[in-house]
């Protein structure tokens, strides 16, 4: 069904891990940042699958949509 070949190049790995860590860290509720705990848990899901998206090198909707921002090796 899905193909798990690597298609993100190694700046968009980058923004999607650092971006997945600002989700997480905002989400947590000592920080008092979102009230909504639904948006908390959304913002904690939505960094914990960019974290895992950068540390596989793989994206689940590029897959889908035949995307790949990972050069092709000669």
């Amino acid at each position: 069904m899905f193909n798990l070949k690597s298609n993100l190049n190694t700046l968009d790995r980058l923004l999607r891990s650092i971006i997945g860590v600002v989700f997480v860290l905002i989400s947590f509720p000592f920080y008092n940042l979102i009230s909504s705990e639904l948006i908390s848990m959304l913002s904690l899901v939505f960094g914990i699958v960019n974290i895992l998206s950068g540390v596989l090198s793989w994206c689940v909707v590029y897959s889908l949509l035949g995307i790949s921002t990972k050069t092709k090796e000669s």
